[in-house]
């Protein structure tokens, strides 16, 4: 006999889910998706984009920002749409190439669950950082070099700027008598900042990383050095609140390695900053250092 108390309950969240698609190559057939827009029954809506900058700067280079303001600036296309209570069928894209996907009914327990369900079924891009907690083999080079990118368009976006901070950046100094010289990642005559790199995979050589620069800092503050500078702090850059390629299991991951770092940092007289953006790494820099 069927006992209905066995069956789960239905999810609580129903919604339509919408991929958006950028051809690169106009006419070509090649899609990528760049962006999923998500619209429950009472007419809220909530845009995920799919793509990390990381991926993003794989993909792109140089052109990399270029694509993430076009992204950006879609969004904010459907967002003033859907804000004026229009049928997003109706939606004009702001540029050649970016194309509406067909609409899909899904259910979950909430709006982030559904937008996971539409990144495994048409994000692949997005669906392997999801999968890269399980399959990842080398996740000590990788974080390596994923690191060293952000980094670099970190100083990018800095010079562009305050083009003056050039020589800051990558300094090697020896910490009292010590014969190896020790590298920061900027470093002024009042300021002392390292960066550091949280992706959600490559979970446990990021936070030994990250220890170590935190360390770095904690040696030339504790230095006989005669000038030392005043402002130490560490730049991490975390996934996006809203990425929805970051699994909940990930997502409690970070939290509690965050905590940690503050602790660490608190304990060390180190400032810890959290940053989503090479952007937002950049202004953060400027800040503590102008």
């Amino acid at each position: 006999m069927c006992d209905l108390d066995m069956f789960p309950e239905f999810p609580s969240f129903e919604a339509n889910w919408i991929p958006i698609y950028f051809e690169p190559i106009l006419l070509s057939g090649e899609r990528i998706t760049i962006a999923i827009v998500i619209i429950d029954a009472s007419g809220g809506f909530k845009i995920f984009p799919t793509l990390r900058e990381e991926v993003l700067d794989s993909l792109y280079g140089i052109k990399s920002k270029n694509l993430s303001n076009m992204v950006n600036h879609c969004k904010s296309s459907i967002q003033e749409h859907l804000k004026n209570n229009k049928p997003f069928e109706l939606w004009q894209p702001p540029f050649k190439g970016i194309y509406q996907g067909k609409t899909t009914p899904a259910a979950d327990d909430n709006v982030f669950k559904v937008a996971q369900q539409a990144i495994q079924r048409c994000s692949s891009l997005s669906s392997l950082s999801m999968a890269a907690e399980r399959d990842y083999d080398d996740e000590l080079k990788q974080s390596h070099k994923v690191s060293q990118r952000w980094q670099e368009a970190v100083i990018k976006n800095v010079l562009t700027k305050m083009p003056s901070f050039e020589d800051y950046f990558k300094v090697k100094i020896a910490i009292d008598r010590s014969k190896t010289k020790t590298q920061f990642g900027f470093l002024s005559d009042r300021t002392a900042i390292n960066f550091g790199f949280l992706s959600g995979f490559g979970h446990s050589s990021s936070l030994n990383t990250i220890k170590a620069r935190i360390l770095d800092l904690e040696h030339l503050m504790n230095s006989n050095s005669l000038v030392l500078p005043e402002e130490y702090a560490i730049l991490i850059k975390t996934p996006s609140q809203d990425d929805v390629s970051i699994t909940d299991n990930i997502k409690d991951k970070l939290s509690d390695t965050i905590y940690t770092i503050k602790d660490i940092g608190q304990k060390s007289n180190v400032t810890i900053c959290t940053v989503e953006t090479s952007e937002m790494a950049a202004n953060k820099i400027i800040e503590i250092a102008a």
